[in-house]
């Protein structure tokens, strides 16, 4: 018996010493838990330094904010009739310029219309820096185009804005003027009220002549530097005198003037 204690405590005690020689065996083969590592951040490269004036920047555009039409002494007026003078003031917002650097020497603005008469340039002053809701800069500058003639036949004005010694694109602005009357004036219309060339029949290679009877319809006005004028058909010439007639002025309604070719 004592035996086989001794032997028992033996086995025990070398399984006991397998045991400890083996937890090291099974440590290694455990996997270790990751450690996180720290993400690089990604370089920035830093955005160049304007040591000068900027690029040039053709976006933007330029709108008319206020309008007003005056005498030549500037007091406002509501009414313009027909051949009747007045000044136009207008007050632009201009981001195109201000982006571009546009000086106010440089801006030229033309009315491009045959309803107003004005020749050259407008006037530009007043001008400043602003800068809108949004935090964008322009440019607010008053056009002032003194003596502008109103012909009839509409109240839009078309203006051609340009910038001198500049590649930005020419803009186009329009304004209305409700103040315009546009009445046309009861002016005569010139008619032929009779023909006539001699004969009841025309023979070919017979000279004839043509007898025109005009007259200017019922108006106000007098038609001035009346001129008539002829366009022959095929096979028909002239043996003498001339195409045009000069009538100089016919007034308004009878009498009856005539012409002859």
């Amino acid at each position: 018996m004592k035996k086989a204690s001794r032997f028992a405590a033996l086995l025990a005690a070398v399984m006991l010493f397998g045991s400890v020689a083996a937890m090291p065996a099974l440590a290694e083969g455990v996997t270790p838990t990751p450690v996180p590592t720290a993400t690089a951040e990604p370089t920035v490269t830093p955005a160049p330094t304007d040591n000068g004036q900027s690029a040039p920047n053709n976006s933007g555009s330029a709108y008319i904010i206020a309008q007003t039409v005056t005498d030549a002494a500037g007091g406002e007026i509501t009414t313009i009739d027909r051949d009747s003078r007045f000044n136009l003031i207008l007050r632009v917002a201009d981001y195109g310029a201000y982006n571009n650097f546009i000086p106010a020497d440089q801006i030229s603005a033309r009315i491009n219309s045959s309803v107003f008469t004005f020749t050259g340039n407008a006037e530009v002053g007043q001008l400043y820096e602003e800068t809108d809701a949004n935090g964008a800069g322009y440019y607010s500058y008053v056009l002032l185009f003194r003596d502008v003639i109103y012909n009839g036949g509409g109240n839009s004005v078309p203006i051609n804005l340009s910038y001198l010694n500049s590649t930005m694109a020419m803009q186009q602005l329009s304004v209305t003027l409700g103040q315009c009357v546009d009445e046309d004036p009861d002016t005569p219309n010139l008619m032929i009220r009779a023909s006539s060339y001699g004969n009841e029949a025309v023979v070919a290679g017979t000279p004839f002549t043509l007898t025109l009877t005009l007259y200017a319809t019922g108006g106000q006005e007098n038609l001035n530097d009346v001129v008539i004028s002829l366009t022959l058909p095929d096979g028909i010439t002239m043996t003498s005198g001339s195409l045009s007639s000069y009538l100089g002025t016919m007034p308004p309604s009878p009498p009856v003037m005539s012409a002859s070719a």
